[in-house]
């Protein structure tokens, strides 16, 4: 473990890219489910999303949990290394390539490939952008509305609508129209 990792707080997601034998497509998909029904206990636990685009033969599973401790403690239960060594031989070609990604990386999901990740300054840059475009608009639209409340209050109903805009409703967006410069060949 990196001394970065040690002291990693706040979501942490994990992108695993199996490819599929042909023709054993629906058999993962099954497996796949029953392993999403077993870590979906795991404390931390946030979720699972699966991209599979139609007509090949590798999906990619992102999952998401709270911190890295968590996912540190699901690693620990060896699940993972269970699925690959038992449940999933004859199913896949080779191992999974993995890819993990934390803090603000994952606002940022490439098209077709959630596995890449933009370079650290691109990132930057959006979100720089994003949040004054946010806060300006907050500030003018809303700020007044707000004004009767504690200055902590503010702070906080403003963050908080401003986090939930940008994971939920404008980093997806934003990051499918700048796909071809956030993500090049």
């Amino acid at each position: 473990m990196t001394p970065s990792e040690a002291t990693t707080t706040g979501p942490v997601t994990v992108t695993f890219i199996r490819r599929v034998k042909p023709g054993r497509e629906r058999d993962y998909e099954r497996a796949l489910s029953a392993l999403h029904a077993e870590v979906h206990g795991t404390p931390g636990y946030l979720g699972t999303n699966v991209v599979h685009e139609p007509g090949t033969h590798d999906y990619a599973s992102i999952v998401r949990f709270d911190s890295l401790a968590s996912l540190q403690r699901w690693e620990a239960r060896g699940i993972r290394e269970r699925w690959q060594d038992e449940q999933l031989v004859g199913i896949v070609e080779g191992p999974a390539e993995e890819r993990r990604a934390e803090g603000i990386e994952f606002w940022f999901a490439a098209p077709n490939h959630p596995a890449r990740a933009p370079s650290p300054h691109k990132m930057a840059l959006v979100l720089v952008v994003v949040v004054w475009c946010i806060a300006t608009a907050f500030t003018l639209g809303v700020g007044p509305l707000l004004a009767g409340l504690a200055t902590p209050l503010r702070i906080f109903v403003s963050a908080s609508v401003q986090v939930c805009l940008m994971t939920y409703l404008i980093m997806p967006r934003v990051t499918r129209v700048l796909a071809a410069w956030l993500f090049p060949p």
